[in-house]
C-alpha cells in the first residue's frame, strides 16, 4: 500500500437502485422484525393512565400486547380519516387511483425500514396461504385474487371511474356509543358520510342511525366476505313541524350531474341494498297548502298542511320541478300494491313507472334501476321486474336544476313561514290600476316529504348502465371490487380491511413476499500510476534480516529492474484519513514503461 505520494484521481459518481427479494413466512417473521396488528373500533370514555377506570378492563387487547381500540385509532388517522388527503399519510403517489374504505376492523403487516429500504416496490407484495392470495396493484391496492376466481357466480369488477357516486355506510362505526363487545348501540345524529367516488360530492345525514350486519338471516348469503359486521345507515323519517323529524340524505353538489352534466339523459344505473319493514310508519307529509294561524298579518306563522300519499321516497334526484329524472319509491299500505317498488322518471305531461314485487318483509333486496340503450329497467335481487322505453327522452332532456340527490325522502322546500311584509291585499280603491302588494316570508323548517322508514346498504350510481351479468354480480357477490385493503409503499404497511374471517387466518399462516427498494452512489474512481512511480515497497521480506523496522533494502530491492506488485489499493481524503481500501483479487505488477489506470468502485 503506497501513502507517499498522491494519486491522480477521476471520480465518476452515480445513482443506482436496488430491489432486494424477500421471503417470510410467520415461523421466521419474528425474527427480522415483521410485526402483524390487529385493530378495532371501539367508543365509550376511557383513560389508560387512569388505573381506575372501568372501562379499560372492557377493551380487547391484541396477542402482541396493545389495546385493539389504539391500534384502530392511530391506523385511522394516519390513513383514513381523510382518503382524499394525502398529506395525512404522506403518500400521496397514487392518492386518486386508491380506493381507501376502513370498516370497523382492521388488520394490518408491518415491515420494518431496515429490511424494504426506501420504500416496498410496486407490483412485489403477495400474501398468501391455502386458498387465499392477496397482492399489491401496483398503486395501493391490496386485491384478493381468489374473489374473482372462486365466486359462485361471475364476479364483475368495477373501477372509482365507472361511478358518479358510491356510499358504502362502512363509516358507521364513528356514531358507536360505546365498546361494541359490551353494547351494540349507535348516536342518532346528523352525520358527514363518505363518498368513495371520483366526484365532488358529499353526503350529509339528518337524524340518522346505523346498524351492522350479522350472520343471521337478511344478510346476503354469498356476501360474508364483503357484508358481515359491515355497518349500514337506518332511516326512520317522522311528520312534525320541527326539523329534527326530518330522517335522510343529501348528497351535496350534486345537483351538477343533472344541471350541467345532463347525466340523467345518457345512460346510467343505480345499486343499493334495500330493508324495508312489512309497513311505512307514515303515509302523509306535509305538501299541502299553506293554512295560516292567528290572522294573516305580518307575524302571521303559516303551516304546510299534511297530505296524504300512497308512496315513499327511498332515493331520488328531483324536488317539486315537473321534471322527473329519476326516483325511487315503495308502495306503501294506502296502496293496493302495498310493499312494491316503483320507478319513475319523465316529465308531468308524459311519465312513465315501472314496477316490481313487494319487498316489505324485512329482509334484504338488491334493487338496480337504470336507463340503458333507450329503455327503463327496474331489477330486483338479480333478476329484471319490468322494462319499457325511455320515451321521455325522445323528445326533451330530462333535468332538475333544483336539489341534490336525496336518500329517504324528496325535498320539498320548508314547513312553515313566517310574514314579514306585504299584505297581499291591494292599496287604493277597485277600479284602478294599483299593483298588489306581494307578501314576504321568512321559511323554516326543512321539509322532506315522502319519508322512507328502513336500511340502505351499498348505493352506488354508475356513469353506465349494466350488463345483465353486472347486475347479477352485485347481488350474488355483494362487492364490486376484489380490493381488500391498501398498501403504504413507503411506510411498509400492508392493511387489510376487509372484514372477512379469512384474513384472519392469513395473518396467523402464510408466506410473505416483497422487493424492498434501496437507492444505492456508486462511487467510481479511477486511479492512474504512471511508469517509475510506487518502485519501492514496504513488505518485510524485502529488508534486511526480514525486520519491517530495518531502514536498509536486501540488494535485490535495490536493483534498477526492481518493480514490486501491487496487491491493495486505499482511498485516502485531504487528512490522510483512509476512507476505503480494496485488495486486489491477483497481485499487479508495478509499470516500468506504461501508465496503468486503476478502476476503484464502491457503493454508499
Amino acid at each position: 500500500m503506497f501513502i507517499y505520494k498522491p494519486v491522480k484521481t477521476t471520480p465518476l459518481n452515480k445513482k443506482h437502485v436496488a430491489h432486494k427479494s424477500w421471503t417470510i413466512t410467520d415461523e421466521t417473521a419474528g425474527t427480522i422484525g415483521v410485526v402483524n396488528y390487529s385493530g378495532e373500533c371501539s367508543r365509550g370514555e376511557w383513560s389508560v393512565s387512569d388505573t381506575s377506570c372501568a372501562n379499560i378492563a372492557l377493551e380487547r387487547t391484541t396477542s402482541n400486547g396493545y389495546y385493539m381500540r389504539e391500534i384502530f385509532d392511530s391506523l385511522y388517522q394516519l390513513y383514513y380519516t381523510d382518503p382524499e388527503n394525502f398529506t395525512k399519510s404522506n403518500d400521496g403517489e397514487y392518492l386518486l387511483q386508491q380506493t381507501r374504505n376502513i370498516n370497523s376492523s382492521i388488520h394490518a403487516v408491518s415491515i420494518p425500514s431496515n429490511i424494504f429500504g426506501k420504500r416496498l416496490k410496486e407490483n412485489s407484495f403477495t400474501m398468501s396461504r391455502a386458498g387465499t392470495t392477496i397482492c399489491d396493484d401496483g398503486i395501493g391496492n391490496l386485491r384478493d385474487l381468489n374473489i374473482s376466481s372462486s365466486a359462485v357466480y361471475e364476479f364483475k369488477q368495477h373501477n372509482k371511474s365507472d361511478y358518479h357516486i358510491k356510499i358504502d355506510f362502512n363509516d358507521g362505526w364513528k356514531f358507536l356509543n360505546t365498546n361494541p363487545n359490551v353494547k351494540l348501540e349507535f348516536d342518532t345524529r346528523n352525520a358527514r358520510l363518505v363518498d368513495y367516488s371520483d366526484g365532488p360530492f358529499t353526503p350529509v345525514g339528518e337524524n340518522i342511525s346505523f346498524g351492522r350486519h350479522g350472520t343471521g338471516a337478511g344478510v346476503p348469503a354469498l356476501g360474508q366476505s364483503g357484508v358481515s359486521s359491515s355497518t349500514y345507515v337506518v332511516l326512520h323519517g317522522s311528520q312534525s313541524i320541527e326539523s329534527s323529524s326530518n330522517s335522510v340524505i343529501q348528497i351535496e353538489n350534486s345537483t351538477v350531474l343533472g344541471a350541467n352534466d345532463r347525466a340523467w339523459n345518457e345512460d346510467f344505473a343505480i345499486s343499493l341494498w334495500v330493508n324495508a319493514p312489512e309497513s311505512q310508519s307514515r303515509r302523509s307529509s306535509f305538501n299541502g297548502p299553506w293554512e295560516g294561524q292567528g290572522g294573516s298579518g305580518i307575524g302571521t306563522t303559516e303551516l304546510r298542511t299534511l297530505k296524504s300519499a300512497a308512496s315513499n321516497v327511498i332515493t331520488t334526484s328531483r324536488q317539486w320541478s315537473s321534471s322527473n329524472p329519476w326516483e325511487l319509491r315503495i308502495f306503501n299500505s294506502n296502496h293496493a300494491k302495498k310493499g312494491r317498488l316503483i320507478f319513475s322518471r319523465g316529465h308531468q305531461t308524459l311519465k312513465t313507472d315501472i314496477t316490481s314485487s313487494a319487498i316489505n318483509d324485512g329482509n334484504w333486496h338488491h334493487v338496480t334501476l337504470q336507463v340503458a340503450t333507450g329503455s327503463m329497467q327496474l331489477w330486483l335481487d338479480g333478476v329484471l321486474q319490468e322494462w319499457t322505453k325511455d320515451d321521455p327522452m325522445v323528445n326533451e332532456a330530462i333535468f332538475d336544476s333544483t336539489t341534490d340527490i336525496t336518500i329517504g325522502a324528496r325535498p320539498f322546500g320548508n314547513k312553515s313561514r313566517e310574514v314579514v311584509g306585504g299584505s297581499g291585499q291591494s292599496m287604493v280603491p277597485p277600479g284602478s290600476n294599483a299593483v298588489q302588494v306581494a307578501r314576504t316570508y321568512t321559511y323554516k323548517h326543512k321539509n322532506y316529504i315522502y319519508p322512507f322508514k328502513g336500511s340502505i346498504d351499498s348505493y352506488k350510481i354508475f356513469n353506465k348502465s349494466l350488463t345483465p351479468t353486472e347486475v347479477t354480480s352485485l347481488y350474488r357477490n355483494y362487492r364490486d371490487s376484489n380490493i381488500v385493503g391498501n398498501i403504504f409503499y413507503q411506510h411498509g404497511i400492508a392493511a387489510i380491511t376487509d372484514l372477512s374471517g379469512s384474513y384472519k387466518a392469513l395473518l396467523n399462516d402464510y408466506t410473505l413476499q416483497f422487493n424492498g427498494t434501496t437507492e444505492h452512489t456508486i462511487h467510481n474512481y479511477q486511479c492512474v500510476v504512471e511508469d517509475e512511480e510506487y518502485n519501492m515497497t514496504f513488505n518485510k521480506s524485502a529488508r534486511k534480516n526480514e525486520d519491517k523496522n530495518n531502514p536498509r533494502l536486501k540488494g535485490f530491492a535495490t536493483a534498477s529492474d526492481f518493480t514490486p506488485y501491487i496487491t491493495t489499493i486505499g482511498l485516502f481524503n485531504d487528512q490522510n484519513e483512509l476512507l476505503a481500501v480494496s485488495k486486489l483479487a491477483n497481485p499487479v505488477k508495478s509499470p516500468t514503461d506504461l501508465d496503468i489506470v486503476f478502476n476503484v468502485q464502491f457503493d454508499t
